[in-house]
């Protein structure tokens, strides 16, 4: 059941207003849950009613979480991703991204009551002048598939390369 969850689509709307004017951004991530080094799809649909040029930027953020002796120690790190097409003052674009995850990082765990892995795909807007408006969705990364091992082809001792 946990499986089928990860597969969906994710959908998040926000709306941010500078004076006057509006800039909606609607994000959509194709899944949920992704193995390690695969890829993500994220569709984002921008609507700005404003003057100014806005550009999203896309960030994987990571969150450690650790509980000892009533204490709570939380890391968190944030790396960009990718930056998008500039969307022009006054106009609408949607624009659609293909992010890999990288193959180092963990697989995501919170089932622990000591310690919990977790991710979230962050979208933001690069808004001038303007607290940058942002949308976060959780990332489950699942334990990719092991390589297989590469053993070196054995050299026999009987046939050595003779000097000379």
């Amino acid at each position: 059941m946990i499986i089928i969850g990860l597969k969906e689509q994710q959908y998040a709307t926000r709306i941010s207003f500078y004076g006057s004017s509006k800039v909606t951004m609607n994000v959509t991530s194709e899944k949920m849950g992704v193995k390690q080094g695969d890829a993500v799809g994220i569709s984002v649909e921008i609507l700005n009613d404003t003057t100014h040029v806005v550009t999203p930027k896309f960030y994987l953020c990571e969150k450690q979480t650790f509980v000892a002796q009533s204490k709570r120690i939380v890391h968190t790190n944030e790396s960009l991703f990718s930056s998008g097409d500039a969307v022009p003052a006054e106009s609408t674009l949607t624009i659609t991204k293909v992010l890999s995850i990288p193959p180092q990082l963990h697989p995501t765990f919170f089932n622990c009551c000591m310690m919990k892995l977790e991710y979230r795909l962050k979208v933001t807007l690069d808004i001038p002048l303007a607290r940058d408006s942002e949308i976060k969705l959780p990332l489950v990364i699942l334990l990719g598939s092991p390589k297989p091992h590469q053993q070196k082809p054995k050299r026999s001792i009987w046939f050595r390369k003779l000097p000379g």
